[in-house]
């Protein structure tokens, strides 16, 4: 059989046992068990290069939980109960990898696997027979083949198109490529780059990076560019790193966690490049909160403000989508990032995304801002890349052509940004923004304000008791230096207060 025969013979065996389960949970089973197959495939190369070097090598995970350990045991006629192999997995192999290593140059990857196996429960096949087929067939897997590695990369861009198309599996994975080559034709990376994608999901925004340094720059280019992406779910992680693993690039530049909370230490501490297509709406984990610039419920501002601080300050770009209203919304944490946004980077472009463009997944109209450093912004370019109003669904056969659009008219504006001669006029479907300090402030650094698809107030959530404070707070702040006259000031205080403990009740009730 075949490298892609082996690898596609396990997936059926995982998609006829484990029916009941979504397929983002079969996915990560399979993404697991080629995991630990490529860190059995890497310690190999290590081990090699560490005895040409003439130094002593100290392999990645203990003996007894090396692919090449215990796999053969699993496999031998010697293991008559298959149902130790289960328990070996659940309660000694994966409880081994979840603990913190000591960190070493050479095994960051020991962060990567600590974060995928310690925060949720990996989804294993019970049935001992299927799973010592899996085994079987992928023990003949080596991802630092070529042959190998294209078929595993070409059965995964199938795997995870069939997974984005299942409402119940995509959750967090699902941009569709229309828009992805449409980032990248906005930021026309160049090579010996490093890219970073804070909520990278199945790691699609990454491969697609690394194909067009390819397609633009050549193999050798694509080779040397530097992939970092963190996932928001375990599943996620697992499916990034073997699509890493899959273009020959390091697993350990893959990471599970909250952006919010931080990234690894052994990642850079800013980026050339930074794409995202960040989850919208509100936050539940209390920790990611904890935020030293702003505290709120809300993912958008906080997220932004985790972009704005990725990019390089020498120069650093970044393309992600927002929702539409984080352009508007007046809540103060919307307020004070979009001040930092439009402050301390340029806002070179803003592209109005048609509706419907991440449908049935999601309605939330979005927006895809390109900006970079260091500031401030003078102008910025809009196109409204719909302008019917249609929904488009991502397969719509006109998506492509008024995106295409977008970036013909957004490519004319980069020319003169970079030359500073030729300055387009304002085309159809666009128009120019200049950026005034005072201006903005007094409108509360509202942007794209006077076009009627722009909403000026939108809210997407009730909003939340800190919210309220901090939107209260906002308001004091920025009328400090005009006070009222004493009573003016208590009566507005008491307005305030009470406009405060109405909408307190009111989420608590919703909560209830």
């Amino acid at each position: 059989m075949t490298p892609e025969e082996k690898i596609e013979r396990a997936w059926q065996l995982l998609n006829k046992e484990m029916k009941g389960q979504s397929l983002s949970d079969r996915l990560a089973h399979l993404s697991w068990l080629l995991l630990l197959k490529y860190i059995d495939n890497y310690d190999v190369v290590l081990k090699s290069t560490s005895q040409h070097d003439g130094k002593f090598y100290t392999p990645i995970l203990e003996s007894n939980y090396c692919w090449s350990t215990w796999v053969p045991k699993a496999l031998s006629t010697s293991c008559v109960d298959g149902k130790e192999i289960v328990e070996f997995l659940r309660n000694d192999l994966f409880t081994y990898l979840a603990l913190p290593r000591a960190i070493s140059s050479k095994l960051k990857i020991h962060d990567t696997l600590c974060s995928i196996f310690g925060w949720k429960e990996i989804p294993i096949c019970d049935a001992p027979n299927i799973l010592r087929e899996m085994l079987f067939l992928i023990d003949d897997i080596n991802f630092f083949d070529l042959e190998h590695q294209y078929a595993i990369a070409s059965l995964y861009e199938g795997y995870i198109q069939d997974m984005e198309i299942s409402v119940t599996s995509a959750r967090d994975f699902f941009t569709p490529r229309e828009i992805k080559n449409t980032m990248l034709k906005m930021l026309k990376p160049q090579q010996n780059q490093t890219f970073f994608d804070p909520a990278c999901g199945t790691g699609g925004m990454l491969i697609e990076a690394y194909e067009y340094i390819k397609s633009h720059h050549g193999q050798k280019a694509s080779q040397s560019m530097l992939l970092f992406g963190q996932a928001l779910d375990s599943t996620g992680a697992l499916i990034s790193a073997i699509n890493m693993a899959s273009i020959g690039k390091p697993v350990e530049h893959i990471y599970h966690g909250d952006m919010l909370q931080g990234y690894p230490d052994h990642f850079p501490k800013g980026f050339d490049y930074v794409l995202a297509n960040p989850p919208f709406g509100i936050i539940k984990d209390e920790q990611a909160r904890k935020n030293p610039f702003f505290k709120t419920l809300y993912y958008e501002p906080l997220l932004l403000q985790s972009f704005i601080d990725a990019i390089s300050e020498e120069g650093g770009t970044s393309s992600v989508i927002v929702s539409i209203t984080t352009l508007t919304r007046d809540i103060a944490a919307f307020v004070d990032v979009r001040e930092r946004l439009l402050t301390e980077c340029d806002l070179l472009m803003v592209i109005v995304l048609p509706p419907g463009v991440f449908a049935p997944h999601t309605d939330v109209r979005t927006s895809i801002l390109f900006f970079r450093k260091p500031g401030p912004t003078r102008e910025t370019f809009y196109y409204n890349a719909c302008p019917s109003e249609e929904s488009l669904k991502y397969e719509h056969p006109l998506l492509d052509q008024y995106l295409s659009q977008a970036v013909e008219a957004c490519g004319k504006w980069q020319q003169y940004r970079i030359s500073g001669k030729g300055r387009p006029e304002s085309i159809e479907n666009s128009w120019i923004e200049t950026f005034n300090n005072e201006t903005f402030r007094e409108n509360k650094y509202r942007l794209g304000t006077h076009c009627s698809y722009v909403p000026m107030e939108e809210p997407l959530l009730p909003e939340a008791p800190i919210d309220i404070l901090l939107e209260y707070n906002h308001r004091f702040y920025h009328t400090v230096d005009n006070l009222s006259l004493p009573v003016e000031l208590t009566s507005q205080l008491l307005k305030y207060s009470q406009e405060f403990h109405q909408q307190l009740s009111a989420f608590h009730k919703d909560i209830e």
